[in-house]
């Protein structure tokens, strides 16, 4: 058995399955607390699907950005894969969708490509939830649909469903369904369940869900010619927070012999994480009221393991029982049997989810409320969607945020100068308190300037220049000169009074003989650096500061991690290249180290000290443990100096190094078992920040310029800030 259910024909949607599901309704709830949205559907075009009744709405409320697109309906095509909405512009593209905070959900995305682009390629992309990495999107057929779901309990009053482009095609999506489930259902020690297979044991081609269950989950048939189906007429009842429905309880599977005991089969997963864990959950119902010496009494076991005490399913009623699995191997074996003098094993229905920690913690609320009341007030076009602050890869533009261990991110710094703000200056940028650097110049700002700007703590640098602010400056607010604000409020007609005004330092003109100085000293550097570099075949630096030498203390841009043996001489050393030509300071290690030996001081000095880590993750990447090291050592600064962690897939996927599989597995590392856990946490965490990802596709050339526009753009942004304080 395989996970089917994941990409299933749409033959199984005919008009042939839709009669045997409409012949065997039960009794529906209401669908009050259903979200159920046809992404792609035209504003005010709500509609109710004539096969399952439920009732779909655009989702224009819910995204500001993407195209709707359709697909060429065939005859038993249900009418929400008709819709999509494709996403040909930015990386991550997010919906917003109010819910319960605190409410446990079914939430699915569901995807049906229909070649509604004619070009015949079945794109790739990540699907994220809020700022965590949920899951990547692929298909096998031009004709089926891709379903992911999650039952999740969210933390905020809404949740963010995003589409990440990974360089492989168009990000696109159909629907978005959520359902609230008991709170009792489905429980888990951590994390969410993310559902890997769910099957109804029939021996038809029926795939039943709401009005027949009524959570609205999907029930794919599932059969085998080594078994035989039981049926019944009658209703089967489920008292339990399951809830499962009557008519998936009232078929089962038993052993086609009457003189076998044993009902096998099995599982195996399309990827095995080794960190996860696996919740299987069988669902029994009796048919028979058993009578004298017989019973049907039932054990269960795993790979040969007893997992349940033996128990006996009750007449008409059904009973789930649940365990655990490590997510260790490639295949499961289940077997069902009955001990002793009893009626053949039955199953009515199984399903089998695996744990999803989202580690990511979203930005602070309060923060993530203010500044969208921005966007919504100013009417901002930045692409800003979904976290503001997370992943730092998507960072929304003009923004910067502090990353406090164990805690969530929280804005420090907004820029929106040059953004055709118009109006007051808005009251919601208040609730921006842990603030640090507002930049709101060159707008047509009008209006009195607030007193609350004097009132928020950590303000540290407000420039209002260039707009068309009245009045005059709040006497509290220009004392605030004394506690270290740098205000400046340049060229506002309206303004009256003493008006505080800083101006960008033009260039200096330096005399010949300063500059004489700066040629001999800087020709001196360069020299004693490339002796030394033959002497050593230690690190290469490059510093931005032509003559002026490095005044951070030493700090550069941009740290490159990656393996040597793999990309030194090819992709890395083009992209260090590229860095240093546009003036970034990139630190590039050009030293073997021997096998065994310790990651060095220098380049822990040279991690701490960058503002961005690029780490390029190739095929040979997990055999060096000092490459390993390093990355443990930029997580770290990732949380406790909030440092950017670029994440390059260079002809490796994502999902490999998440999973370490393949060439990124682990065991191998005989001599650094200590370590293993800690690595293997590393590649997890940095698998699951959005990165880049390149097989052999355009040119490499066009990547390397991709990358260095973006950290360009980082790098700058902290200039700025640097500039800006007093």
């Amino acid at each position: 058995m395989s996970q089917m259910f994941m990409q299933f024909p749409l033959a199984f949607a005919g008009a042939f399955t839709v009669m045997m599901l409409l012949g065997r309704l039960g009794h529906a709830q209401d669908q009050s607390d259903f979200i159920s949205i046809n992404c792609g559907l035209q504003q005010n075009s709500d509609y109710t699907d004539s096969t399952t009744t439920i009732r779909y709405t655009p989702d224009t409320d819910f995204i500001d950005t993407g195209e709707g697109r359709t697909v060429s309906r065939a005859d038993d095509l249900q009418r929400q894969f008709s819709f999509l909405r494709v996403f040909p512009e930015g990386i991550r593209n997010c919906y917003k969708i109010d819910i319960k905070s605190g409410q446990k959900y079914l939430i699915r995305a569901s995807f049906m490509y229909g070649n509604y682009d004619g070009e015949d390629s079945l794109p790739e992309f990540e699907l994220h939830l809020g700022a965590n990495f949920w899951d990547y999107v692929a298909f096998t057929q031009m004709d089926s649909h891709t379903i992911k779901e999650l039952i999740h309990i969210p933390m905020r009053n809404y949740i963010h469903v995003c589409l990440v482009n990974i360089n492989k095609g168009v990000p696109f999506i159909s629907t978005i369904e959520l359902r609230r489930l008991p709170k009792d259902s489905y429980q888990t020690e951590a994390g969410s369940l993310a559902l890997l297979q769910r099957s109804n044991m029939a021996a038809n081609d029926t795939i039943y869900r709401y009005p027949n269950d009524n959570n609205d989950r999907i029930w794919y048939p599932e059969f085998s010619g080594d078994w035989e189906e039981l049926t019944t007429l009658l209703p089967i009842s489920d008292e339990s927070p399951y809830q499962l429905p009557s008519v998936v309880m009232s078929t089962a599977a038993t052993p086609d012999s009457i003189a076998s005991k044993y009902l096998n089969f099995s599982w195996a997963p399309k990827v095995v994480d080794k960190n996860a864990s696996y919740y299987i959950y069988m669902h029994f119902a009796d048919f028979v009221l058993l009578n004298g010496s017989w019973s049907r009494e039932l054990d269960i076991t795993i790979n040969g393991e007893l997992i349940s005490a033996p128990f006996s399913p009750v007449y008409l009623q059904t009973t789930t029982k649940n365990t655990t699995v490590a997510a260790e191997r490639g295949n499961y074996y289940f077997s069902i049997f009955s001990p002793g003098i009893s009626y053949r094993s039955i199953l009515n229905a199984y399903e089998i989810y695996m744990t999803k920690e989202f580690l990511v913690l979203e930005t602070n609320q309060q923060d993530v409320e203010a500044i969208t009341n921005l966007k919504s007030t100013y009417q901002i076009t930045k692409n800003w969607q979904g976290d503001p602050c997370n992943p730092q890869v998507y960072l929304w533009e003009g923004v910067a945020c502090s990353y406090p261990v164990n805690n969530s991110s929280r804005i420090i710094s907004l820029d929106l100068s040059s953004s055709g703000l118009t109006g007051e200056i808005a009251d919601y940028i208040a609730n921006l308190t842990m603030i640090e650097t507002l930049d709101l110049s060159n707008n047509k700002l009008s209006g009195e300037i607030p007193e609350f700007l004097a009132h928020m703590p950590k303000l540290k640098y407000l420039n209002l220049n260039k707009n068309e602010l009245n009045g005059s400056v709040p006497v509290v607010l220009a004392t605030k000169g004394d506690e270290g604000l740098s205000l400046s409020v340049c060229e506002n007609p309206g303004l009256t009074g003493q008006l505080p005004c800083v101006k960008k330092k033009k260039n200096q003109i330096v005399i010949p003989v300063v500059v004489s100085i700066i040629v001999v000293l800087l020709v001196s550097s360069i020299s004693a650096a490339i002796l030394w570099k033959r002497k050593t075949g230690l690190a290469i630096w490059k510093f931005r500061r032509v003559g002026g030498g490095h005044d951070d203390g030493g700090q550069c841009d941009v740290f490159l991690s990656f393996r040597g043996k793999d990309t030194r001489k090819g992709f890395t050393h083009n992209l260090y290249e590229a860095l240093s030509t546009e003036g970034i300071t990139t630190f590039f290690d050009d030293h073997k180290l021997a096998i065994g030996a310790e990651i060095a001081p220098s380049l822990l000095a040279a991690i701490e000290s960058s503002k961005v880590s690029v780490i390029v993750f190739s095929k040979n990447y997990v055999s060096s443990s000092w490459c390993l090291d390093e990355l443990v050592k930029i997580l770290e600064c990732k949380k406790s100096k909030q440092q950017v962690v670029i994440p390059i897939f260079y002809k490796v996927e994502p999902s490999t190094v998440r999973h370490q599989s393949d060439t990124f597995a682990l065991e191998g590392l005989v001599h650094n078992r200590d370590k293993i856990p800690t690595w293997r946490a590393a590649l997890t965490e940095v698998a699951s920040l959005s990165g880049v990802a390149y097989q052999d596709g355009p040119y490499e050339s066009d990547l390397i310029k991709e990358i260095v526009t973006k950290i360009s753009d980082i790098v700058n942004k902290e200039e700025e800030k640097k500039g800006a304080k007093p």
